[in-house]
């Protein structure tokens, strides 16, 4: 089973990324720093199922060029099938999603949940991992 960590500071460098994850076809991926949308195209692209846990939401600019706040966040993506996830938040219940602007203030702490996100896989043998 091959598993790959990897912080994708945004969609900085996907061009590079979704090439290497293909080359190395791990079994299970777990991201950090990932627009949703982004996480949407890496199912697709990867064939894989996954789950996202946004932090806050934080600008990004979108194809038409234009400025946008979107959620932003940890993920974890599997070949293996998900059959449980449970985000677990530092700060409140993560119903409350607020957009980071990156500066810095007293409450920059309070402005980005921070998450940790467990997922149970289903191996091939219907074992749980």
């Amino acid at each position: 089973m091959k598993l790959i960590s990897l912080n994708i500071e945004g969609h900085k460098h996907l061009d590079l990324q979704v090439p290497f994850f293909q080359c190395e076809k791990p079994d299970i991926l777990c991201l950090q720093e990932v627009f949703q949308s982004d996480f949407e195209f890496l199912k697709t692209e990867l064939g894989m199922e996954g789950h996202f846990a946004p932090m806050c939401k934080r600008q990004r600019i979108d194809q038409d060029g234009k400025s946008i706040f979107e959620e932003f966040g940890v993920t974890i993506l599997s070949k293996l099938a998900m059959y449980a996830r449970q985000p677990y938040y530092y700060f409140n219940d993560g119903n409350m999603i607020r957009e980071y602007t990156g500066e810095e203030t007293n409450n920059a702490q309070q402005q980005v949940n921070k998450v940790l996100l467990v997922c149970t896989l289903t191996g091939s043998d219907d074992s749980s991992l």
